[in-house]
């Protein structure tokens, strides 16, 4: 319901348990993940909340997005008081590189404005058992 005030829009977890709230670590060196687009399997909105758990103060990972209206990469600076909300099928972000002996874990929680469309759902699929079975 917080979540929903502050965009305006009823907002839902996934009913996938491989969509629902989940927890990403970066705690070895190199750890990252490249710029993309997360995926929206619904006719929706989709947004993304980040709550920073865990930040050693070696740490050198942290969320970048690209700033839609200068194209400016900007970076956030975690603060484990804080949580973010962004719609990140529609931002453009990545995960820096970890350094060695930093250590940053966040939770991740996707929430979703409509349920996925049939088509969503063979998406997920795919991507839930094809790709991920053969490392595509």
């Amino acid at each position: 319901e917080y979540i929903s005030k502050i965009t305006g829009s009823k907002l839902h977890l996934s009913n996938d348990k491989n969509d629902r709230i989940f927890a990403r670590s970066y705690i070895n060196e190199s750890d990252s993940i490249k710029w993309h687009y997360d995926n929206n399997f619904s006719n929706g909105k989709r947004y993304t909340i980040i709550i920073p758990i865990y930040i050693n103060e070696k740490n050198s990972s942290s969320l970048q997005y690209v700033n839609p209206s200068d194209k400016m990469i900007l970076n956030v600076i975690d603060n484990s008081e804080n949580l973010y909300l962004y719609e990140g099928d529609k931002i453009y972000h990545r995960v820096t590189e970890q350094c060695n002996g930093g250590k940053r874990i966040v939770l991740i929680i996707p929430m979703y404005e409509k349920n996925f469309t049939y088509i969503g759902n063979f998406k997920k699929f795919l991507k839930n058992n094809l790709f991920a079975n053969f490392g595509l």
